[in-house]
């Protein structure tokens, strides 16, 4: 094969990997290089993996599922405090959801109050909802992954729980959005 990337010229042979860790050897030094530049954004890659392993499983998970389950997308906020970027996904109105591992989660609360209904949304982080609702949650490994999944039933349970959550900010007053292809694994040390 030629490597029009490595150091040799004409066709040779490869072993298995090379090809994918050359790429991501100049791919890592680019990002580094070019990293104020372009003015780029940093996520762990740990956190890139996953949600690039996710997004890339979500639909055949929605395919397997056989109970009214919603998967959210994973989506990236840069936070206006400290400039990191931080994951996020959307539980609407507590509702059976498979959730992903992420920092925060997006929630709205519907509830009635003297007489009105009463509506608020903001963030909360992951590790509140585990601890405040994780026990009506089921751990489900899906393709070497443990994602957590609040069953139809459990979701109506914790209806008055998931009302009491506190939320910490409006997604607003968090920060803003940043695209999948916004941000690089890899920046100068």
């Amino acid at each position: 094969m030629f490597d029009p990337q490595g150091k040799e010229d004409g066709p040779k042979k490869i072993k298995p990997g090379q090809l994918h860790n050359e790429w991501s050897r100049q791919n890592d030094w680019w990002a580094k290089e070019k990293f104020k530049e372009f003015d780029s954004k940093y996520l762990p890659l740990e956190k890139a993996n996953y949600i690039w392993w996710f997004q890339r499983h979500k639909r055949q998970m929605e395919e397997e599922l056989t109970e009214d389950i919603f998967i959210p997308n994973i989506i990236i906020l840069e936070n206006k405090q400290d400039g990191q970027l931080y994951t996020v996904c959307v539980w609407p109105e507590h509702v059976s959801i498979m959730l992903p591992k992420v920092d925060y989660l997006i929630i709205k609360q519907v509830y009635r109050s003297f007489f009105k209904e009463v509506e608020k949304a903001g963030m909360i982080s992951y590790n509140t909802i585990i601890e405040k609702v994780g026990s009506a949650f089921e751990d489900v490994e899906y393709y070497g992954n443990i994602l957590k999944v609040l069953k139809p039933g459990n979701a109506q349970a914790i209806t008055k729980q998931y009302n009491n959550l506190k939320i910490i900010s409006s997604v607003a007053d968090f920060g803003s959005r940043v695209g999948l292809d916004g941000f690089v694994n890899s920046k100068p040390e």
